[in-house]
């Protein structure tokens, strides 16, 4: 069967998977090179420290807001904190909710962006 893998880091997220990468869908046409069994990518924004405001520009301040029920200002200041000093590990529960928070972000953009997107396209 087909497997994913994903590795949040504090740089990098990195997303492995295996499977033939045929549509589900009827009707898809496939163009261009074959899909590899094995693809991996690395999203060099999407790290939960060294490239932590990147990935807050990605996903939102007001979104980190509404997940951790953090005002955007608080959550930018523990951006701000994590960016100056990304060896800092959370020290109680509200710093562990954050840390999830941002590895779920991670995962659903990094996921969202190596399985990619079928488009529609009319040719004459």
């Amino acid at each position: 069967g087909d497997c994913l893998i994903v590795d949040v880091g504090g740089a990098t997220t990195d997303v492995h998977s295996l499977g033939d990468g045929m549509p589900t869908k009827a009707g898809v046409v496939m163009r261009g090179l074959p899909e590899p069994f094995a693809k991996r990518t690395v999203e060099g924004d999407l790290g939960v420290r060294v490239s932590v405001v990147s990935l807050m520009e990605a996903v939102s301040s007001r979104v980190l807001a509404q997940d951790t029920g953090w005002s955007e200002e608080r959550v930018e200041s523990r951006i701000r904190a994590l960016n100056d000093q990304p060896e800092t590990l959370p020290q109680n529960p509200e710093e562990v909710l954050f840390d999830q928070v941002l590895g779920h972000q991670a995962v659903k953009l990094g996921v969202g962006r190596h399985v990619g997107r079928l488009s529609e396209l009319y040719t004459p």
